[in-house]
């Protein structure tokens, strides 16, 4: 665990364990809320630790989504209120009892860390003189939230803008609408999922990469003879990696969301 970021009102941690997800804390007047909790106890009691050192007292903890990278820690902390979108208990529920995702199996240890507050559309939370409009943003997942602080002007994205979009639990048309609210926001500070911090900019190329692959997706066949072909050439990662600034030691990664996102679309046109 590593701080790639921090300045005046939060601190962003990032994982060593798995593909650099992002733990926040936002603190102010002696308060803090932790925005997500990682995948490792240990780097979790990290960020704990740096609560106590600053002697903040822990008010909250919000989820930005369900998935177990931003939510797997069995630290039990019964007097923290957890925070999420009311559709995560839900997802929860589904992901765990789903064969196919075997990833999702050991979460059942981490039952006791299920949210206390649930919300719709938008829930605020105070912060000590600060205020985090807390937004339903679906599309990565149904579930899926940011938080807003319109005051220091910055965005706690989750995974609703990333290096690269993905959609194998969501729908392509929700997180559109969700960027494009987003960017409707003129707020240039991201702080997204993994790999630390974006800019508005990244909310841009988001938007223009899920345009891509939908158009892609809506002609990746071909007929050839009496045979129906894929056209493979729309699958490769290159026809948009220049839309995403990738740590090279993360294509493989970014890659293979691609072709998830690919194959997400062709699933639901055929």
């Amino acid at each position: 665990m590593r701080i790639t970021k921090s300045k005046n009102g939060f601190t962003v941690f990032s994982s060593d364990i798995y593909y650099s997800v992002n733990i926040i804390v936002v603190y102010d007047s002696g308060e803090a809320v932790i925005f997500d909790t990682g995948v490792s106890e240990n780097e979790f009691q990290f960020v704990l630790e740096y609560i106590e050192e600053k002697e903040m007292f822990l008010k909250y903890i919000v989820y930005s989504h369900f998935h177990f990278d931003h939510n797997s820690c069995n630290i039990f902390m019964d007097n923290v209120p957890v925070i999420s979108h009311e559709d995560y208990l839900l997802n929860f529920e589904q992901a765990m009892y789903n064969v196919e995702d075997v990833i999702y199996s050991y979460k059942k240890q981490y039952i006791s860390m299920l949210p206390t507050i649930t919300f719709t559309k938008k829930y605020n939370i105070i912060v000590g003189s600060k205020c985090i409009e807390l937004i339903h943003s679906p599309g990565h997942t149904s579930d899926s939230i940011v938080a807003v602080n319109y005051e220091d002007e910055y965005i706690i994205a989750g995974d609703t803008v990333n290096l690269i979009p993905y959609i194998k639990w969501g729908n392509i048309n929700q997180l559109k609408l969700s960027l494009r609210f987003l960017l409707s926001l003129d707020i240039d500070e991201i702080i997204m999922g993994h790999f630390g911090l974006g800019h508005r900019v990244d909310i841009l190329k988001n938007l223009v990469y899920l345009e891509r692959i939908e158009g892609f997706g809506n002609n990746i066949f071909y007929r050839e003879k009496n045979k129906i072909c894929i056209n493979t050439e729309m699958l490769q990662p290159e026809l948009f990696m220049e839309l995403c600034d990738i740590p090279e030691d993360e294509y493989i990664f970014i890659r293979d969301l691609h072709y998830k996102n690919m194959f997400k679309l062709i699933n639901k046109t055929y």
